[in-house]
């Protein structure tokens, strides 16, 4: 006996509680009805089955009896409760019918997309094998086999999740191992087993392999065949595999599924654990949904037709299939069809629908009804459905739409970028169930009204709708798209109100996001707000103070402070990691320029046409001999401490712009080594410091035509030989004590300015027995030598050669008598007449300076620079390159000569010293500082009140980690001339009250301390401020003021490859400078800069800027930008050529007034982006800019 229609009528009451809405299907043995549960007014499914046939047990095809199947099916169902499985409700009998009441899935199910649509991405199917892996789990807990895996019967929850349906063929078994004796299912996806009779756990593992290929690969890989050859080609072919397109893993994880042996057939278990699905099961059961599913959802939803039904063309349905059809003006027509790409006429703006009073279904086929301007459903009474697809009036600008007062309408639906460039939206007075908008819907929509929808429960819109701005939109003409890009819009408004039943407001990524007056009243249901945008730019909310919308708008405003505030941390500190990260590549950049090297890789890797070389470390070069002649452009060779302790031999020969040579202590500590200097018609001056070629035999010099000073420290080359020839410009040689302690040759000869030779204890001793030789020759500039007593003690006397010594030669020593004749004078007696008169003579002469008084000693202060006295009413001193470096030189204080006029420092000087002391000195008129001074201390440098100071000049690199320079009170200064890497750590510059000063010039990479501050005022004679690249990077304030006669500023310079960063995170103000002419700033200046002032400027010409100076990069919604009253502007730039320079690119507040003159104008088009304010007023051609 077969169901009655009547029974199952639309309107039909079955068991006085459910209201037929239509049949879904009908089999064999049955149907699946939708209904309207009374008692929850929920859409729900009975199935229905013969309760006759049931008794009589009639035995379908399969062998199993439709009491056990129906049975079978409420018992599992009610066993099988969970989120992965359709839910079973209740079940009841009812005229002669068992019946089952289920859970509507009204997406369908995934063989109905399947139909619907082209297929699935790789992201999807993960997470649809995720939740059917997860479906299978919980039935298995109750040792259920499905027994009917197959695509119809994975259903699509709107929650976002795939539920197993359908289990009239499950089966209950005791245990995993257990089978069940019964061939069932659709053949398709039956295993190999099944086959033979037996169906375990493991049978729909394989049903889901065989369902994953179909779904990926759109074919199942039995299509076509029966049962029986479907059963064949399993016993007798490969399983079957998916399609090399997809991953790695995916196929993988399909093969594991497919494998003919059971035993070796991978569980359920083990394929949650499988990578393809590991990180999706997790994600599932952590958030209770799929956001690809979800996607999966969205899209059946905005289908405009039904998934599980289609329209049937009636008489009463017109099928629009062009412009003709769309005139047909016969009132009848209760279904509307336009088919896809129809109605694109340009004379197609506006469709009156009034003439179609019976309408009841309107559809609209995908990228219809281009030039559409309105559409108004206003008063239908039959309408119920509304499905519009995507793309529809693309072309049509400023249309309205609207929909109200139809009373039966329960469903609006509008595919992606439709009506994106319409302004106006409402909707109201309709019992809508169903409203849904797809992703870029009423882009341009500046009023939005959702009101009096007593019956929806869900407003569900995509991503990028009601944006109140143009965006680009699918197959814009060039047209279309400068309309877009220039076009403006009102003010965007929103309006939800008299939403009763309204519980769910979901919107997609960026939808509503520049409404500005909200209105939201009498939705009090309300219970989920999902708007990621979150309303952020409502000025004029009209909101309940009580309720879920007011709490939701209060709880984004407090996160949306917080994430600024993060944002603006994050921010501040990703620009301090540009900053030190481009500070680190300065280092780098200057370690690289001076050649500075730190290991053997480094050091062997330098190119041949390095100026400078510094080794500060390099223990692991390991080869014998170090020879530097290939490096021909050397000028200055420093090394330091412990460097080349494997090395016997140090040559620097032939190399003819070396200028100087400096060896820090223990270094080259290898045995019998030897140092040879020669043929360097360059090199000033040669240092080597304690305990360095302690063990080498050999120090050569010879050649060295400009060599002026030696100075050798302690315990150097203690066996070692000491010969200097040639040195023509030499004019002292300086060794402390325990050095060439025990030499086997001392020669100095052919130095013809050599004036001082100096040595401490120990040196040149000798020791007994010894055949070392002793010669001076050839030096007629020789004035004084400085020795120990023991000074060649154990030297032989006819070993001691001095031929053609000056008379003038005078030796002082701390014994009374030198020892080196005393010791020997019996030895001297019965040589030839010649050799006793030269005795005498030299008897005579060491009478007559026996014993002489010892020097007096210097000042403290000016040891190191000279062995004279210095007087303390001095009016110059000027120090030698490379004085006064030892450790314990740490104090310079000249202020007790108060004469003192001139001061100048050579290069290279005063390493140690970290406080200079200039203070009060009213004569001091001029201080010159050497490059590389002062370097190797925190330090200070005071000019405090020395009134006569007119100028101050430092060279490059020196005070490099000096952190104050103080020229407080310097009334007369008129100059300061900074070098490059001077004062690198300073966080302040200032020059204040300096009535006579006139230039202010720094070069690169200079004060580049944290939160520094620039200032520089009352100087009414300064004309130029000119700093160099990298300086100033990190200093957040710069203040000139009051300085009248100023006609320039220069930071950087506008070479492309050149970055300046001066400012980098400072803001700038320049109010009433009379005389300022122009102004420049290099590349990345001021980028992040918060307030920008040129203001009262009368003379200014000129304003150039680097790439992206002046960005205002700043999160910071008060950045301002004020340009007013500079009537002689012309010139107004950025870098030419770089069409992306960030220069202005968002202030927020702008204010430019009276520049006349302006029309050299040069900026990106970008300009102004961020604009919340502008004023502005006679600005000539910057007005461009700004429309």
């Amino acid at each position: 006996m077969n169901i009655k229609e009547d029974d199952v009528k639309e309107g039909t009451v079955i068991n006085r509680r459910y209201i037929v809405e239509r049949v879904l299907g009908k089999g064999q043995f049955g149907m699946a009805v939708l209904v309207t549960d009374k008692n929850s007014n929920d859409l729900v499914v009975v199935k229905a089955m013969l309760k006759t046939e049931l008794k009589k047990e009639h035995q379908t095809a399969e062998g199993k009896s439709l009491t056990t199947m129906a049975e079978n099916e409420e018992y599992t169902m009610r066993l099988a409760q969970s989120d992965f499985v359709v839910s079973f409700y209740d079940s009841f009998r009812y005229k002669q019918f068992s019946w089952i009441v289920m859970e509507y899935c009204s997406c369908g199910s995934l063989n109905d997309f399947i139909k619907e649509n082209k297929g699935f991405s790789e992201d999807e199917l993960r997470d649809i094998t995720a939740c059917c892996l997860l479906g299978f789990k919980s039935i298995r807990t109750h040792h259920i086999v499905h027994g009917d895996i197959k695509p119809d019967n994975f259903f699509v929850s709107e929650k976002g999740l795939i539920k197993l349906g359908d289990f009239g063929l499950a089966a209950n078994l005791k245990s995993t191992i257990d089978s069940r004796g019964t061939f069932c299912g659709t053949s398709w996806y039956l295993a190999p087993e099944v086959f033979d009779g037996k169906m375990v756990m493991k049978s729909d593992v394989w049903s889901l392999g065989i369902s994953l290929i179909e779904m990926a690969d759109g074919m199942n890989p039995y299509q076509g065949l029966d049962v029986a050859g479907v059963g064949q080609a399993e016993f007798t072919r490969p399983p079957p595999t998916l399609s090399r397109r997809w991953s790695d893993a995916f196929m993988d994880f399909v093969s594991k599924c497919l494998v003919k042996e059971v035993e070796q057939r991978w569980s359920v278990d083990q394929l949650i654990e499988h990578p393809f699905v590991q990180e999706s099961v997790a994600s599932i059961q952590k958030n209770g949904y799929s956001t690809h599913i979800r996607q999966i959802v969205k899209k059946i939803r905005q289908s405009i037709y039904p998934v599980s039904i289609r329209p049937a063309p009636k008489p009463t349905t017109l099928c629009v299939n062009g412009l003709s059809d769309i005139l047909d003006d016969s009132p009848q027509y209760k279904t509307i069809q336009i088919l896809s790409a129809k109605c694109n006429d340009t004379s197609l703006q506006k469709w009156e629908l009034g003439i179609y009073p019976d309408l009841v279904s309107l559809y609209v086929g995908n990228s219809c009804l281009r030039y559409l301007t309105c559409l108004r459903l206003r008063g239908f009474q039959q309408l119920e459905t509304v499905g519009i697809g995507s793309n529809c009036s693309l072309s049509g600008r400023g249309g309205m739409f609207e929909v109200s007062d139809c009373p039966k309408l329960k469903t609006l639906k509008v595919g992606n970028y439709s009506f994106s460039r319409w302004t106006q939206f409402c909707v109201k007075y309709c019992p809508l169930k169903e409203l849904v908008l797809g992703d870029y819907c009423f882009c341009e929509c500046t009023v939005a009204v959702f009101q009096d929808l007593n019956e929806l429960e869900t407003i569900d819109i995509g991503n990028d709708s009601f944006l109140g701005h143009a965006v680009p939109f699918p197959d814009a003409t060039t047209a279309e798209q400068e309309e877009t890009e220039h076009s403006t819009h009102g003010v965007p408004s929103l309006e939800i109100a008299g939403m009763t039943a309204l519980k769910t407001i979901a919107v997609g990524l960026d939808t509503f996001c520049d409404v500005q007056n909200l209105i939201v009243h009498n939705i009090p249901a309300l219970e989920t707000i999902t708007i990621p945008c979150g309303l952020k730019n409502v000025v004029h909310p009209t909101v309940p103070e009580e309720g879920k919308f007011r709490e939701w708008l209060e709880e984004g405003k407090r996160k949306r402070e917080e994430e600024k505030k993060k944002k603006k941390v994050e921010e501040e500190q990703a620009i301090r990691d540009c900053v030190e990260s481009m500070l680190a590549r300065v280092e780098q950049e200057v370690k690289k320029r001076n050649g500075i090297v730190e290991n053997a890789t480094e050091f062997q890797n330098l190119p041949s046409n390095q100026t400078l070389i510094t080794v500060l470390r390099c223990s692991d070069y390991l080869y014998p001999e170090l020879d530097f002649a290939k490096f021909q452009k050397l000028e200055k060779l420093d090394i330091g401490l412990d460097c080349f302790s494997s090395v016997k031999r140090l040559s620097l020969t032939n190399m003819p712009l070396l200028c100087s040579v400096r060896i820090d202590k223990f270094a080259f500590c290898q045995e019998e080594g030897e140092m040879i200097v020669a043929s360097c018609p360059s090199l000033l001056s040669i240092r080597i410091g304690d305990h360095s070629f302690e063990h080498f035999a050999s120090f050569l010099v010879r050649e060295l035509r400009a060599l002026k000073t030696i100075h050798i420290g302690k315990h150097c080359f203690r066996n070692g030989s000491f010969t200097v020839d040639s040195a023509d410009s030499l004019t002292e040689i300086a060794i402390e004590e325990q050095s060439f302690e025990r030499p086997d040759k001392v020669l100095i000869q052919d130095c013809s300015s050599l004036r001082s030779v100096t040595t401490q204890k120990g040196v040149w001793k000798g020791e007994e027995g010894c055949n070392a030789k002793v010669s001076f020759k050839n030096l007629p500039q020789w004035e004084r030598l400085l020795c120990s007593g023991d000074c060649c003690e154990h030297f032989e006397t006819p070993r001691l050669q001095t031929k053609a010594l000056p008379p003038k030669l005078k030796r002082q020593t701390t014994r009374k008598k030198p020892h080196f004749v005393s010791s020997h004078l019996k030895c001297l007696i019965g040589v030839n007449v010649a050799a006793i008169l030269i005795i005498l003579l030299l008897i005579v002469l060491l009478v007559f300076f026996r014993s002489p008084p010892s020097p007096t000693e210097a000042p403290s202060t000016a040891v190191c620079w000279t062995t004279r006295e210095v007087k303390e009413d001095t009016s110059y001193i000027i120090i030698p390159a490379g004085r006064c470096n030892d450790e314990a030189d740490t104090v310079l204080d000249l202020r007790r000569f108060q004469s003192l006029e001139y001061l100048e420092i050579g290069a290279e000087s005063f390493l140690h010293v970290e406080a200079i002391n200039l203070q009060e000195m009213s004569k001091l008129e001029r201080v010159v500082i050497g490059q590389n001074c002062f370097t190797q201390k925190n330090g200070t440098l005071l000019l405090a009140q020395s009134s006569a100071l007119k100028e101050l000049v430092v060279g490059d690199g020196s005070l490099a980690q000096f952190t104050q320079l103080d020229v407080a009170g310097c009334s007369a200064l008129e100059s300061v001339e900074l070098g490059s890497h001077v004062l690198f750590n300073s966080n302040e510059f200032t020059a204040v009250n300096l009535p006579k000063l006139e230039h202010i010039t720094i070069g690169d990479n200079c004060f580049n301390g944290k939160n520094g501050t620039f200032e520089v005022r009352n100087c009414p004679s300064l004309t130029q401020i000119k700093t160099g690249l990298k300086s100033f990077p990190l200093f957040t304030d710069c203040i000139i003021e009051e300085v009248a006669s100023l006609e320039s500023i220069e930071m950087g310079d506008l070479i492309n490859d050149n970055q300046c960063f001066a400012f980098y995170l400072g803001s700038i103000q320049l109010k009433n400078l009379p005389k300022l002419k122009s102004l420049l700033f290099g590349t990345f200046a001021f980028q992040n800069c918060e307030q920008v002032v040129f203001e009262n400027l009368p003379e200014l010409t000129t304003v150039r800027f680097g790439f992206s100076a002046f960005s205002f990069y700043t999160s910071s919604q008060e950045s301002t930008l004020i340009m007013r009253n500079l009537p002689k502007l012309v010139t107004l730039t950025t870098t030419p050529g770089k069409s992306n320079s960030g220069t202005f690119y968002s202030p927020h507040h702008i204010r430019l007034f009276n520049m006349p003159l302006l029309s050299d104008v040069y900026f990106n088009p970008i300009v102004f982006s961020d604009q919340s304010d502008v004023e502005f007023d006679n600005i000539g051609s910057l007005s461009r800019y700004l429309f």
